[in-house]
């Protein structure tokens, strides 16, 4: 049984380690937003600008860890970053919820 649980728990951190240049993309776009530089992004988390750029070109993949700060200092969801929904801000997410629950 655990080695069932720890088998699928690795799977999911490889797969979110895996290169997906939309997380690039809208972490471009999110810095747009908050007109924010790489740089300031960098001097926030204590990533480097190169390992930033990297990321917004498609070099390398933003991991989890760099996600959550990411998303902290963007103001927005890591899930977002990570490209796994499309719900940008804790508020859009909590709209939605509120239009599923009210159509029951």
């Amino acid at each position: 049984m655990f080695n069932i649980f720890y088998q699928k728990e690795s799977e999911q951190l490889m797969k979110k380690s895996k290169l997906n240049p939309e997380c690039g993309k809208r972490l471009k776009e999110c810095l747009k937003d908050c007109s924010m530089t790489q740089n300031e992004l960098a001097n926030l988390t204590g990533y480097t600008q190169q390992y930033i750029s990297n990321i917004v070109v498609g070099i390398k993949p933003m991991t989890i860890t760099a996600a959550k700060l990411f998303a902290k200092h963007l103001n927005v969801r890591e899930e977002y970053l990570l490209d796994e929904d499309n719900k940008k801000t804790i508020a859009e997410m909590q709209k939605k919820r509120h239009v599923l629950f009210n159509q029951l």
